[in-house]
């Protein structure tokens, strides 16, 4: 058990709580980050990872928070608004801060208009929480072929991941 922690960098606090499931996050500004959506969607469901996809603000904290608790990983479809994260979205972060949901691989794509910084505001945030994070794909308006491409791979590294973890423990 000890070097299954290790390899996945949590303590055995989380074990009891997380399954072999994925949570997608996200929310769209103007359509950009929504088209990527469906890309990290397909990439987890190829290596048979169960996911559920929350829009925020669309959907209630409390099923993204019911959601996340039990997931494994997250993935965050997040844009840059005004140099920081998507207000809808940085406010459910804030409330999974709150509840201490702890220990997560993360992934995190979205769009930016000018420049980034919801990423690093993403980090500061959660430092507490010890979420390991994937390379963000960052995209100026709408993603190219490569973006997608980039998008995909990542959402499939993070669910062959779990996948490996769990298939470690017999789960």
């Amino acid at each position: 058990m000890d070097d299954l922690l290790r390899v996945f960098g949590a303590t055995d606090s989380i074990l009891p709580y997380a399954r072999e499931y994925l949570t997608i996050i996200w929310g769209s500004m103007y359509g950009n980050t929504e088209i990527a959506v469906n890309y990290a969607i397909d990439a987890v469901k190829s290596e048979d990872i169960r996911i559920t996809s929350h829009r925020v603000p669309e959907d209630h904290v409390s099923f993204i928070l019911s959601s996340a608790w039990k997931s494994t990983g997250l993935i965050l479809g997040m844009p840059t608004y005004e140099y920081k994260m998507f207000p809808p979205l940085a406010h459910v972060l804030d409330d999974l801060a709150r509840k201490k949901v702890l220990h997560k691989k993360v992934f995190r794509f979205g769009s930016y208009g000018w420049s980034g910084g919801a990423q690093k505001e993403l980090e500061k945030l959660t430092e507490k929480l010890e979420w390991e994070f994937l390379d963000p794909v960052e995209f100026k308006g709408a993603p190219t072929g490569r973006d997608l491409d980039l998008n995909y791979k990542r959402s499939k590294e993070l669910a062959g991941l779990i996948k490996r973890v769990f298939s470690l423990i017999g789960e």
